[in-house]
């Protein structure tokens, strides 16, 4: 496993802080009670529009979680996610996937996945969390074989 070269991890986070700050600055800390309460609870409709909208997952997961079909962007921005080792991953393919649980995407989401471009994610709020897991799930289930 390569680690990001420290220009890409800063270009990253500035693309991640530059989106954060047109999304709302609310946020709730969680913590493992929280998680585990309402982990399966979330809307599935909310959580695809966190996807594609305000957690910019799509960016470098494809909208609606179709890696091949990544959005329009800067050519900067663009670049990055290119050059990004490991790449991101396929969300609709289970086996392809590292964390096995709603409770490990949970804390991905939230604080990041070491070793790759996944940065944390502090302006969600539990609930979009919750919700985008719900949006997840959907799509290891919708996989054509």
């Amino acid at each position: 496993m390569k680690l990001m070269p420290a220009a890409i991890t800063i270009s990253l986070l500035g693309g991640v802080l530059i989106e954060s700050a047109l999304a709302t600055d609310r946020q709730i800390s969680a913590g493992p009670a929280s998680e585990a309460a309402a982990i399966g609870q979330g809307d599935v409709e909310r959580g695809r529009a966190v996807f594609n909208g305000k957690g910019i997952c799509f960016f470098c997961h494809g909208k609606d979680g179709r890696i091949d079909q990544l959005p329009q962007l800067s050519p900067q921005t663009t670049e990055i996610i290119a050059r990004l080792d490991p790449k991101p991953s396929d969300l609709r393919n289970p086996r392809a996937l590292k964390t096995k649980t709603d409770q490990e995407r949970f804390r991905t989401i939230r604080e990041g996945h070491s070793g790759t471009g996944m940065l944390p994610d502090t302006k969600l709020k539990d609930e979009e969390i919750f919700d985008l897991l719900a949006y997840l799930s959907t799509l290891r289930r919708d996989r054509p074989e």
